[in-house]
């Protein structure tokens, strides 16, 4: 079972030293969203099902506990972890349900018995990122927060240095998705992305125009700021051929 979780952290060293942990847990966790605040955070859990949600405690405007307390409202709420350096709030922690209280600075075993007690929980029932796949978003980084991305605006995804990257219109946002995965959602929402070759999904509807060579292969000028060339594989030029009745 791969968790599913969100960090809400007002400090980004905090929010990178958690990733970093759980990067190294036997259990595995998928940092989807990131938030600074607490209307942040809620956001990202009424647009997104998680399955885990770490909560810092003294954070700019609602605070941790009274953020917990409006997750609990939640049609299906995601497990509470508190990540925090104050010690005096455990007790209104456990009141607001919360299945862990970890102090900074967390290690990696006190984080990997907290993730224990979650898969325990989760294993008893559905968890709730199950339906993740069909929701109609794509989660993506822009400037260090957490967006969500309509796929129709995404002109083509690209790997670059192991992380896929979304080429919207002039800017490109950074991704947790394997390429796999996320061709896997996008054929999920049945959008018309074109696994072009191993390293670039394709947004056919944003094609501006398409090369084509003696020898049979393709290359596509995207309609993109940039008007990006993305060549075709061998392999994957009959598939082009088939779906655009070339």
């Amino acid at each position: 079972m791969k968790l599913r979780a969100l960090i809400l952290d007002d400090e980004y060293p905090a929010r990178a030293e958690l990733r970093y942990l759980l990067s190294k847990t036997k259990t595995k966790v998928e940092v989807v969203g990131e938030a600074t605040h607490a209307e942040e955070a809620l956001q990202l859990l009424r647009a997104i099902p998680y399955d885990l949600v770490f909560l810092d405690i003294e954070l700019p405007g609602l605070d941790g506990i009274a953020l917990a307390e409006e997750i609990r409202q939640l049609k299906k709420p995601p497990v509470i972890i508190f990540v925090t350096a104050y010690e005096q709030y455990a007790l209104k922690a456990f009141d607001v349900n919360a299945v862990d209280y970890l102090l900074k600075p967390v290690s990696e075993e006190r984080l990997e018995k907290a993730l224990s007690k979650i898969t325990k929980q989760l294993a008893e029932s559905e968890p709730p990122a199950a339906e993740y796949a069909t929701l109609p978003k794509l989660v993506a980084e822009r400037k260090g927060k957490t967006v969500l991305i309509n796929p129709n605006e995404v002109y083509f995804a690209v790997v670059k240095d192991n992380t896929v990257l979304l080429k919207l219109y002039n800017e490109l946002l950074i991704t947790r998705y394997t390429l796999k995965e996320l061709e896997d959602k996008l054929q999920a929402l049945g959008t018309n992305f074109f696994r072009a070759h191993r390293g670039h999904l394709v947004n056919l509807e944003h094609v501006k125009e398409i090369i084509s060579y003696i020898n049979g292969a393709y290359s596509l000028i995207m309609a993109d700021e940039a008007q990006t060339e993305i060549p075709v594989s061998r392999g994957q030029s009959k598939r082009l051929r088939e779906l655009l009745k070339l």
